[in-house]
């Protein structure tokens, strides 16, 4: 008997990229183009981080690795434990529905550590020698870390964040060469989508043109244990340090022995990338920092400087991006008259406005005509009197007993 032909997860409304705490749904849909037993086919749903790194060589090569499962939930789609389930040729699908756990993880990709979702479709068939059938589709998270409902963080999004420093070189090939910086970023937390914006000055302190950039860093501390065999190793956690660049920003030469000043200028855009610390994952850290670099040109020689870096928290996405929330409206746009061509509706307190009378027309009608030429007389003031107004309601003599009220 042939196998299943092909095996689709789709998920529901097109989405790769889910919140943590909320459910990942869909259908599973195969193809069995010739009857086929089974024993059953189950949608699994996996999350987990792992991180893996060596140090040394040969006698003295150690490995280290972590591990930590956030969610491994299945449910069976078709057939059961119990028994073999004959499946015959045609297309079948059937929904699955799954819940993220509220405290996992974003998706997280470095050298020595990941962070990864995956959807998985296990098809078992009998037989001792049988193999199973699998199909994969890797599903994104993304923790979307809301700075200004944290009031550690929340202080941060406010606060400028000052980067001031500098560096001479004395030294006999490049005598007198100096670079001094005295800038202050608009805040000390950005999300993705933020500009950074500065203040301040760059002085070039050198005999020419000194080229400069501003680069942002991202810092992985991934941990893990001794994992090869080892009467020595503590079991104690150890750490690995990675450290890449992220964005830059690249200014124009300062001019020799002068200034450049910024005045709210734009500089770097934030990209895509994961909140600072990466929350709810003990094996893997995230930080960000920001530092100024460059050449310092000297009469023999160039040196390269970096000013003291400065951190900063990089938060999750003010709103979250669905996968539809770009889409262009389909209604076009009305054709609306300025303000400016609106006239006015009543004239402006003061204005002496001429009322024009039309002679022509007939004046109003009389009250007699209007009523159909009936007279209106007034009525008395003894005519209006409470004896002779009829009662609209019914009246109840009390004096008269509830049993003899006739």
């Amino acid at each position: 008997m042939g196998r299943i032909s092909n095996i689709v997860i789709a998920i529901a409304n097109g989405r790769d990229t889910f919140q943590p705490g909320k459910f990942v749904e869909g259908n599973v849909l195969i193809k069995i183009t010739k009857a086929v037993k089974i024993c059953k086919i189950i949608i699994r749903m996996v999350g987990k981080c792992k991180t893996k790194w060596k140090t040394g060589s040969g006698d003295n090569e150690k490995s280290y690795k972590g591990k930590e499962l956030y969610c491994n939930l299945d449910t069976v789609l078709w057939g059961s434990d119990q028994q073999e389930t004959q499946m015959a040729a045609g297309d079948f699908s059937k929904p699955f529905r799954f819940r993220l756990p509220r405290d996992c993880p974003s998706t997280f990709s470095t050298k020595h550590g990941d962070v990864w979702y995956v959807l998985e479709v296990v098809c078992t068939f009998p037989g001792i020698m049988s193999v199973d059938q699998e199909h994969t589709l890797p599903i994104r998270v993304y923790d979307n870390v809301n700075l200004s409902a944290d009031p550690q963080t929340a202080e941060l999004v406010c606060r400028p964040l000052q980067i001031k420093d500098e560096q001479k070189e004395d030294s006999c090939c490049c005598s007198d060469v100096s670079v001094t910086t005295d800038v202050t970023l608009d805040k000390s937390a950005y999300a993705p989508g933020d500009t950074i914006i500065l203040n301040g000055y760059i002085e070039n302190g050198c005999s020419s043109p000194m080229p400069y950039t501003i680069v942002l860093k991202q810092q992985v501390i991934c941990y893990g244990t001794r994992s090869d065999f080892s009467f020595t190793s503590s079991g104690n956690l150890k750490s690995k340090e990675k450290t890449e660049e992220v964005v830059s920003w690249k200014g124009q030469k300062i001019p020799t022995r002068s200034r450049k000043v910024f005045q709210n200028e734009e500089t770097m855009k934030i990209p895509d990338i994961v909140a600072s610390d990466l929350r709810n994952c003990r094996l893997i850290t995230v930080g960000y920092y920001l530092k100024i670099k460059g050449i310092m040109p000297g009469s023999c020689c160039d040196l390269t400087f970096e000013l003291k870096k400065v951190p900063i928290v990089i938060g999750g996405r003010p709103r979250f991006q669905g996968p539809n929330s770009s889409v262009p409206p389909t209604a076009p746009p009305l054709d609306l008259p300025s303000y400016n061509t609106l006239e006015p509706s009543a004239p402006t307190p003061g204005d002496i406005v001429e009322v024009k009378i039309n002679d022509t027309e007939p004046p109003p009608p009389s009250y007699e005509d209007s009523v159909g030429n009936v007279a209106y007389t007034a009525p008395s003031q003894q005519e209006i009197t409470r004896d002779n107004v009829p009662s609209q309601t019914t009246y109840y003599d009390w004096s008269q007993s509830a049993f003899t009220y006739n």
